[in-house]
């Protein structure tokens, strides 16, 4: 069976975190499937056009339409919401990665941008402790609000205790990547806000980002401070880790061995 490269996103446009991913496992040959855990809105009504700006997106990278799917769509879970549908989406991608050979697992970080990528981030490690991939699951930063008292900052790592993974990103694939912004046409306000920094970063970083698997940030706050949604007033972390808990403590049990090669 083909090696499959797994990425658990929350929305569709944040693709735009794992570009270079999606490009280096073309290269590898993977098989990449991508699969979107809300319906990337609050009432269901633009989930198919934000569907097919994706699907457009990804096919760019040699993803498949038929490997994207928009599992949030099929189950209803509306944007800020997957936290309270953890145990059910989870229980759904266990199912659908009976199909495949999962080599490499990919998913937002835990970081208190957005309430729907730290649920993300629970799913992921849930994920790689069932398949036992825990040593090939992987983790990128998004957008985050630590030491930020306005705006976000963007690609920023949260744990620098992690083991993390720095890749060059050649100039034309930069240039590629930016003019990727202006594909989504449903989220044009979101890209407006977005592309500055998603400009600066490329001019200056010149590298993406991924972080292996932490065992012990999950019971913690991201970062001290307000986290970004809590700013917005969307859903308080104390809130989100009531919801959480039970599902953190009945699936994310890393192996010992595990654990101890990370203390």
């Amino acid at each position: 069976m083909e090696r499959v490269t797994l990425i658990l996103l929350a929305h569709q446009d944040d693709e735009i975190g794992i570009y270079n991913e999606l490009r280096k496992a073309s290269n590898r040959n993977d098989k990449v499937v991508v699969i979107y855990l809300t319906s990337g809105s609050k009432e269901m009504l633009i989930c198919p056009k934000r569907n097919q700006e994706s699907k457009k997106i990804l096919s760019k990278f040699g993803v498949s339409t038929n490997s994207v799917l928009f599992l949030g769509t099929e189950l209803g879970v509306l944007d800020g919401r997957l936290v309270f549908h953890l145990e059910n989406v989870f229980n759904k991608v266990l199912i659908l990665c009976k199909n495949w050979n999962v080599g490499t697992l990919i998913f937002h970080t835990w970081e208190g941008g957005h309430e729907d990528h730290d649920a993300v981030y629970l799913i992921g490690c849930a994920v790689g402790v069932a398949l036992g991939i825990t040593d090939n699951s992987f983790h990128f930063p998004f957008y985050n609000g630590k030491d930020r008292r306005y705006g976000f900052r963007l690609f920023k790592i949260i744990d620098p205790s992690s083991r993390i993974f720095l890749s060059k990103v050649q100039l034309l694939d930069r240039i590629f990547f930016l003019l990727n912004c202006f594909c989504y046409l449903t989220q044009w306000r979101t890209m407006v806000i977005l592309f500055l920094p998603l400009l600066y970063y490329n001019l200056v970083n010149k590298v993406s980002v991924l972080q292996g698997l932490t065992p012990f940030n999950i019971y913690i706050r991201p970062h001290s401070g307000p986290l970004l949604y809590e700013k917005r007033g969307r859903l308080s972390f104390s809130e989100f880790y009531a919801v959480s808990i039970n599902f953190v403590n009945q699936h994310i049990v890393f192996e010992k061995n595990f654990i101890s090669n990370r203390q």
